[in-house]
């Protein structure tokens, strides 16, 4: 969906990119869905809120100005297990 959106408005000067967070500590948060994350996961804990700020601050600063319909993933090495 991100490349898709982002092809389209590039065009118009907007540039989409996305978040991919990993088991994020939020209000909703199945307590079982902690336990299985743990045993797999590389950091040892799971995500906080503050853990997604630089990302996001990065995405609306200047610095990512050539960034266009990228993913940051942002889930404690989740994904290379």
């Amino acid at each position: 969906m991100t490349k898709c959106l982002a092809s389209e408005y590039i065009k118009h000067g907007i540039q989409v990119n996305c978040i991919s967070p990993g088991v994020t500590r939020v209000e909703n948060l199945f307590p079982e869905v902690i336990p299985v994350y743990l045993r797999t996961a590389p950091v040892d804990r799971i995500g906080e809120a503050k853990d997604l700020q630089g990302a996001l601050l990065y995405l609306a600063s200047p610095a990512s100005d050539f960034m266009v319909g990228q993913e940051l993933i942002v889930d404690g090495g989740y994904t290379i297990m």
